[in-house]
């Protein structure tokens, strides 16, 4: 009923859409707690790809620099 009543009051807007893949492996090999990706952690890297873009032609040169020093802190 909201996205009828939205669609009739407003009006469209071309935003920039993301596509993320993802895929649910799960690692389970005589373990007792099989290991999954969190989806916290998709959430925190949309909302930082989101985030740190700022070239129009998609590219995400701040946000894979981040990543790389973020991921070279947690492996030191």
């Amino acid at each position: 009923m909201l996205t009828g009543i939205l669609r009739g009051i407003g009006q469209p807007v071309d935003a920039a859409r993301i596509h993320k893949r993802t895929c649910d492996d799960v690692l389970w090999n005589n373990v007792l707690k099989p290991w999954r990706q969190s989806p916290l952690w998709l959430l925190l890297r949309v909302t930082l790809k989101t985030s740190l873009r700022t070239e129009a032609n998609g590219r995400h040169k701040r946000y894979k620099s981040f990543m790389i020093f973020f991921m070279t802190h947690i492996l030191h």
